[in-house]
């Protein structure tokens, strides 16, 4: 599961780690350098996808809507794409033969406990190194305004290691060696499950039950809160 992200990194950070093929921007009006400590569904975020000249990096929104759907409502039930059937399932295999994408993110928020007092905890990269999501997009057209909407839902795998210990579900977080299998690989030989994922570098640490409002969004969000509960 990942109902929650965040970016704290420059695009100038993000750029130099894809600087092994040619990547061009497209940002717009939308501002890649703006650091997010609170990213939630909804919300603009922007994703790197493959283009005939290298990569490409465009905004797109959390929550996938595909070019098929009559309205944007679909949106929030869409945040997440499981691995094992992102190819088959309605919502997502158009998007996963020809959007696949990745997300950049510094880390992402989990919640553990009782639903009447749910502590969340902070998932990063011990040494601090940006993450890079699987993802798939798709480009959607208002019937009614024709304005178009770039979305996006991030993948996830079955939890590894002591992952499992906050929730049964985790993004698939790529390793360099394979953006561009992910991005380029022919869809009906790629098998998302046997790419090779971030999980062993991973740390946790509880944090204030305040990232629960989305209108938060402040470097406190990921400082340390004492001590939280698994169970």
């Amino acid at each position: 599961m990942c109902g929650r992200q965040t970016n704290t990194f420059s695009w100038e950070e993000i750029h130099a780690l894809l600087s092994f093929r040619p990547l061009h921007a497209n940002f717009g009006d939308f501002d890649p350098n703006r650091k997010r400590y609170n990213l939630a569904p909804g919300q603009m975020h922007y994703v790197i996808t493959a283009a005939p000249e290298g990569f490409t990096a465009h905004p797109a929104r959390w929550g996938l809507v595909p070019h098929w759907a009559k309205d944007a409502a679909i949106a929030f039930r869409t945040i997440n794409a499981r691995a094992e059937t992102v190819a088959e399932k309605p919502a997502y295999r158009d998007a996963f033969a020809d959007g696949r994408c990745l997300i950049p993110a510094s880390g992402y928020f989990e919640w553990t406990g009782p639903k009447s007092q749910r502590q969340p905890w902070y998932v990063l990269r011990r040494d601090g190194a940006p993450l890079f999501f699987a993802g798939v997009s798709a480009r959607w057209l208002d019937p009614k305004s024709g304005a178009p909407l770039q979305s996006y839902s991030v993948v996830t795998r079955p939890a590894e290691s002591t992952m499992c210990e906050l929730h049964s579900r985790m993004p698939l977080m790529l390793r360099e060696k394979e953006f561009e299998r992910w991005l380029g690989a022919d869809a009906g030989a790629l098998r998302p499950l046997d790419l090779e994922h971030v999980v062993d570098e991973l740390t946790r640490h509880p944090v204030a039950s305040r990232v629960n409002r989305t209108e938060e969004d402040d470097a406190g969000l990921l400082e340390e809160a004492g001590t939280g509960w698994l169970f």
